[in-house]
């Protein structure tokens, strides 16, 4: 099982109190839903008015069917979110049953900014939980 998280941090420049900020999250959050069948949450700056960190969560037997999810919905978040989008995180953990006794993970990050486009890509492995 492979489950993977987008973290978006949003500037919403036209946001002038947190009621208004929590109206457009909704929005975005209601149409991210229906759209591509996924888990929303804001995550950080709750009490700043013009900035948001959302996390987005998806699961999936592959790698790739994530990663394209997410990319979609990069794409859409850029082109439909009243403000504009300062950074994103695409991270991807891989849980394998070897048997019924062992349980392992491995968590891939790739952070990828969406300024400059630049991707890194670190690897942590563990063994058995």
């Amino acid at each position: 099982m492979i489950i993977g998280l987008l973290s978006l941090e949003i500037y919403i420049p036209y946001s002038h109190s947190l009621k208004e900020k929590r109206k457009r999250l909704s929005s975005i959050r209601d149409r991210l839903k229906k759209r591509y069948n996924v888990a929303f949450s804001e995550l950080d700056y709750q009490d700043k008015w013009q900035r948001a960190k959302i996390g987005i969560v998806t699961l999936n037997n592959q790698k790739r069917p994530i990663e394209n999810i997410f990319n979609k919905i990069i794409e859409d978040a850029e082109k439909s979110i009243d403000g504009q989008i300062i950074d994103y995180i695409i991270q991807v953990l891989l849980i394998t049953n070897k048997n019924e006794k062992e349980l392992s993970w491995e968590w891939r990050t790739g952070i990828i900014n969406s300024k400059r486009r630049n991707k890194t890509c670190s690897k942590i492995t563990a063994g058995i939980l």
